[in-house]
């Protein structure tokens, strides 16, 4: 038989579990990036030092990703609905759930508690091999590194069903399902300048957003702020006064490779000067903090405290630099969609011979920069369409714009430009090819067109002759004439 393997790809963050293994599943898809990017900003650490779990903040993400379908189901439930947790798995594997539960380590052949110590820990299951007699799980099995493996079935049946709950607090609240989600998601630049804002600002961002469930958060800290943390949690270690955790560190580092691929991710899709060079002064704060991280691990291995008075210099370093970047990040980034300044048709007096019955779909909306606003024609309209624009004075353009979202479905497929001649005379100038999209979704796609200089003229018009209409109608969200 074909062993049953959910999609999983090695995730950027391996910091804590419920990162990785969402990141593993929808990292499979390219689509889900510019999600990834508007969220693993911020940072948040609790008040206790003896707690020092500096994470991501990420409230509620397996809950809200738009990527994931997400539920929850009580161990008693299913006990008492399935004979074996086993088959359970396997039901929930062939219909595309991947399976998150508690389970005793103590009897998972992979884990380093293996019949050493009963040890209550989270695994992700995403397959199964009848014929090898094995599940395929996730976690950090050995050595604090997540991985990829193979545990056999009776084994995880045993180390769910002696799980000892009474002494042991299910944080999952049961066994969790979920699967990957094909959707939609809608970037929002203004979303990561306010994350950054808050990090660089050191802003409660969960008392900011008010989320009820997270009101013990009152005295975290946030955002540049942990370096504080951090450096008081350094000096208590090159002391001997509290517990090592490598984590703290890690996270720091997988904050700043993210940080870096976001920037690059930004610069790659024309919302930040790439010539400014941001994305190489952040990767440079990447190999330092990596190599912070890596002397933690040494000063570990070694017990070398001196080591630890290094790190402090370095961490006071970095603090300095990535504040002066993400300053300079947030001053350089750009909203405007691609909009370029000195839009003549911003200028004009604009009519469609086909308008929308929702009258706020209006044609005034594709000449002000607001890509949340569409003209829209009616359903089902009568082609040509013709769109216009007058001018009090005479204008010399040579070059015509227009954004769509959704463009397969909603984008003009086929126009002509045609001028105003000083007889009043409307003259084509213009036919273009047909027009191919390649996104139905919240992707801005970008038509330009340029003609020979028009010198002197009153008014353009875009005669419509054919548009993708399979939701009814045609959608414009901007239109753009300029002379370049």
């Amino acid at each position: 038989m074909t062993p049953k393997v959910l999609p999983m790809k090695y995730p950027t963050i391996t910091s804590y579990p419920y990162h990785a293994n969402l990141l593993a599943v929808i990292s499979n898809n390219n689509e889900t990036l510019p999600w990834f990017y508007s969220n693993y900003i911020q940072l948040e650490v609790p008040d206790d030092i003896y707690n020092m779990r500096l994470d991501f903040y990420s409230s509620l993400l397996w809950k809200s990703c738009p990527y994931l379908y997400y539920q929850r189901l009580s161990r008693n439930l299913i006990n008492k609905k399935w004979k074996c947790i086993s088959e359970f798995i396997i039901d929930c594997i062939d219909s595309g759930q991947y399976v998150y539960f508690l389970a005793n380590y103590f009897f998972i052949p992979v884990s380093r508690h293996y019949k050493n110590r009963h040890y209550a820990h989270d695994i992700f299951v995403y397959g199964y091999d009848r014929d090898e007699n094995v599940f395929f799980v996730a976690d950090f099995f050995k050595d604090g590194k997540y991985s990829f493996e193979k545990v056999d079935i009776q084994s995880l049946i045993d180390a769910y069903n002696n799980l000892n709950l009474t002494d042991n607090f299910d944080w999952l609240n049961g066994v969790e399902l979920i699967s990957f989600r094909k959707n939609i998601f809608r970037f929002n630049l203004q979303t990561i300048i306010d994350y950054v804002s808050d990090y660089i600002n050191s802003e409660n961002t969960s008392k900011k957003n008010n989320v009820p469930s997270e009101h013990y958060k009152h005295c975290w800290s946030y955002g540049i702020d942990v370096y504080k943390k951090v450096a008081y949690y350094t000096q208590l270690l090159s002391e001997s006064k509290i517990y090592y955790d490598i984590r703290p560190f890690q996270i720091l580092f997988d904050h700043k490779v993210i940080m870096t691929q976001r920037i690059q991710y930004l610069e790659d899709n024309d919302y930040l000067n790439k010539e400014l060079g941001l994305s190489e002064k952040y990767k440079d704060i990447q190999t330092k903090m990596q190599i912070v991280r890596n002397k933690v691990l040494i000063a570990k291995e070694k017990d070398d405290k001196d080591v630890y008075i290094d790190i402090l210099d370095k961490l006071s370093t970095i603090k300095e630099l990535e504040t002066s970047v993400l300053k300079e990040l947030i001053k350089n980034l750009k909203i405007t969609d691609g909009i370029k300044d000195d839009n003549i048709a911003e200028s004009a007096r604009i009519d469609a011979t086909s308008l929308s019955l929702n009258k706020h779909n209006n044609p005034l909306n594709i000449i002000d920069k607001d890509m949340d606003s569409v003209y829209a024609s009616n359903i089902n309209p009568t082609f040509p369409v013709y769109i216009t624009l007058h001018w009090d004075n005479e204008k010399s353009f040579n070059t015509i714009m227009i954004k769509t979202r959704f463009a397969q479905s909603l984008g003009i497929t086929q126009f002509d430009i045609q001028i105003l001649s000083r007889e009043s005379n409307w003259i084509t100038h213009k036919s273009t090819n047909l027009i191919k999209y390649s996104h139905d979704d919240y992707t801005i796609e970008t038509v330009k067109i340029k003609f020979e200089s028009v010198v002197n003229s009153k008014g353009i018009r875009l005669k419509i002759n054919e548009a993708n209409r399979n939701w009814g109608r045609f959608e414009i969200n901007w239109l753009g004439v300029y002379k370049d």
